[in-house]
């Protein structure tokens, strides 16, 4: 989840202590439902984010005191449903596990409204960063598409399946290593059984007919809005509304565009035209079939997706591939490569397939960030502040810190004004401090 900071003015003050906890360092942004903030836990010194339920239609903050309560018109009956309706998504959210989905990690009630706590993801939004539409190529479309279709296979075929309801580009990160994750679930709904919207839950584009009606909804709801996605890396274009599509549909498959047919496989090209049917029995009617579909299997047939749980408290997960070339003895072939580097040390700072072994981590940390590594400088940074596989000394994690920032990465560019702010490693500036988290915020 990238810290691009915006300026909300119902949104709780910077340096705000949120629950005892958590010290507000920037809003990310504010949607119908509620605010996103950026944050750090005060007994870990871990960033995390912080989404807030404050519907924007019913809600109203109380200038100096922050609580949350409804606003005015009647509205009171409303407001009390919707803030029910945020804590049992949260409490389901937190249940999730999936390599694709950020972790939700905590839940809690305060100021009057509810809160649940995400991993930080040092990632940039999907829109932000795909390749333009001549240089995707199928592989790196299949890249996105197939641990996204995994994610969704996994939300609708939980005990109590769940609905995304809100999938777009900007509601899908990429991680350094090419990850996609999913993200911003402030629109989930049970499928069937569990609440419903109180509010509009609908992205003209990207929604179906049926998110805006009272029609059944189900996978091949957000299915649709997966393709849509597709539609829109492929052609820099967001598809026809579906109200603009009830009668002289104006929407052109991708499937006979030839600008496209030549360069993908028909699998994919008509894959993503099914997605987007209007009709619902139309379109694919589980992910695991559009899996199929693309591995050439029969639906139905089992398709396994490299996905592995992970600890509950856990940071976001990288994709398991390095742990698996460990595994097979073949790691020292990447150990030129710092990505590789970096994700190795990675997986030891949090333990993804191998005992958490902080030294060890700073040990791979090092060698990404001596040769130019801004995420590894980061993390190296991160370390050295927190005493985590080395001596803690604040010095040292403004060194390289300043050597990430300097690069342009956001998350040091912060994390060197927190140190600036907080005279740690550096005397007490705060001109300093503005200036490093004004770099950031223009990100």
């Amino acid at each position: 989840m990238s810290a691009e900071t915006v300026i909300v003015s119902s949104a709780l003050p910077v340096g705000y202590v949120l629950n005892g906890t958590y010290t507000i360092s920037s809003v990310l942004g504010q949607g119908g439902f509620g605010i996103t903030y950026l944050a750090t836990e005060l007994t870990t010194q871990r960033q995390v984010v912080i989404k807030e339920n404050y519907p924007t239609q019913l809600a109203y903050r109380e200038p100096g005191q922050y609580r949350v309560g409804p606003a005015g018109g009647g509205v009171e009956a409303t407001y009390k449903a919707a803030l029910q309706s945020f804590i049992h998504e949260a409490g389901v959210l937190t249940r999730l596990n999936h390599c694709h989905i950020a972790q939700v990690l905590t839940a809690f009630q305060a100021l009057g409204t509810a809160y649940y706590v995400m991993d930080y993801i040092g990632g940039r939004a999907l829109n932000e960063v795909a390749p333009s539409p001549q240089n995707i190529t199928e592989k790196w479309l299949l890249s996105v598409l197939q641990p996204l279709l995994s994610a969704l296979q996994y939300l609708h075929t939980l005990p109590q399946p769940l609905l995304h309801r809100d999938i777009k580009p900007n509601n899908i990160l990429l991680l350094p290593d090419g990850t996609p994750v999913l993200i911003d679930f402030g629109l989930a709904r049970e499928t069937e059984s569990g609440p419903t919207s109180l509010l509009a839950a609908f992205t003209p584009g990207y929604s179906p007919l049926e998110q805006n009606s009272k029609s059944k909804r189900g996978p091949w709801t957000d299915l649709y809005a997966l393709g849509a996605t597709c539609y829109f890396l492929l052609t820099r274009e967001t598809p026809p509304d579906c109200h603009e599509r009830t009668d002289d549909d104006p929407y052109r498959p991708l499937s006979q565009r030839p600008e496209l047919s030549g360069r993908f496989s028909t699998a994919v090209l008509e894959g993503i035209d099914r997605a987007l049917r209007m009709p619902r029995h139309e379109r694919w009617q589980t992910a695991q079939a559009w899996l199929d579909s693309l591995h050439g299997k029969e639906p139905h047939a089992e398709v396994v997706s490299g996905c592995k749980s992970r600890p509950r408290r856990g940071k976001a997960v990288f994709a398991a591939a390095l742990l698996l070339l460990a595994a097979a003895g073949t790691v020292s072939y990447y150990q030129g490569l710092a990505a590789a580097q970096y994700s190795l040390g990675f997986c030891y700072y949090n333990g993804y397939g191998v005992p958490q072994d902080y030294a060890q981590a700073v040990q791979w940390f090092r060698k990404a960030a001596e040769q130019g590594g801004a995420v590894a400088q980061n993390y190296l940074g991160e370390c050295y502040r927190n005493g985590q596989g080395v001596p803690q000394d604040y010095a040292q994690a403004v060194q390289w810190y300043r050597k990430a920032a300097e690069q342009g990465h956001a998350a040091a560019q912060n994390n060197l004004g927190h140190c600036y702010r907080n005279g740690q490693g550096v005397p007490q500036d705060y001109a300093q401090a503005v200036q490093w988290y004004r770099k950031a915020a223009e990100q």
